[in-house]
């Protein structure tokens, strides 16, 4: 009996199907109970005339390769703006405020200014440091600007550049290792000793 017929011989109308779209759930089924088994080589070579006729198709994940398009392939939004297409000023629309699935509740605003703050701040504290790890005293290797009294607790001091000290991502690791996120200043005052 050829390869992939019932075992009974009888074939059922609903069996098989040429050119039927098999759904989601099935084709699950299938890749689980298929997967880590071994292939014959004419299933191999199968697969690898599908692939490179996806290839050749710009189908699927064959259409990029890393990050980048592949040569000779346009995208079909390309040099398209919302002003200038009614499908990319749509495909904008659909994707705006409490329909884009990153919405937060409208944060973004408040953490976008509260992360240039922070960025401000760091860099005063790494002035005000001379880049140095204030721990094992290495200047040149990554720096960490740690808060003194916890960001959490004390929103207040967030932005003080009295709140701050450096440390290298070596010494800051292990300080948190050590005492856990809220760190104390009797156990920082420890750790630097």
């Amino acid at each position: 009996m050829p390869k992939g017929y019932p075992k009974d011989g009888k074939l059922n109308k609903a069996w098989f199907k040429k050119g039927h779209e098999t759904s989601l759930e099935v084709r699950a089924k299938i890749s689980k109970a298929t997967k880590g088994k071994p292939k014959s080589e004419e299933t191999r070579r199968k697969m690898t005339i599908a692939n490179r006729r996806r290839a050749k198709l710009g189908i699927g994940h064959y259409f990029q390769k890393g990050n980048q398009l592949r040569k000779g392939l346009v995208p079909w939004n390309k040099g398209l703006t919302k002003e200038t297409d009614i499908r990319v000023a749509k495909a904008a629309k659909d994707m705006e405020g409490e329909k884009n699935g990153m919405w937060r509740g409208g944060i973004s605003s408040e953490r976008d200014l509260l992360s240039r703050k922070e960025a401000r701040w760091r860099e005063v504290v790494f002035k005000k440091g001379n880049y140095i790890c204030r721990k094992c005293n290495k200047k040149g290797c990554t720096l960490n600007a740690h808060h003194k009294k916890c960001w959490s607790k004390y929103p207040e001091l967030r932005f003080k550049v009295s709140n701050g000290l450096i440390l290298c991502e070596g010494c800051h690791k292990r300080l948190h290792r050590r005492y856990g996120h809220d760190v104390s200043e009797e156990q920082l005052c420890e750790f630097l000793k």
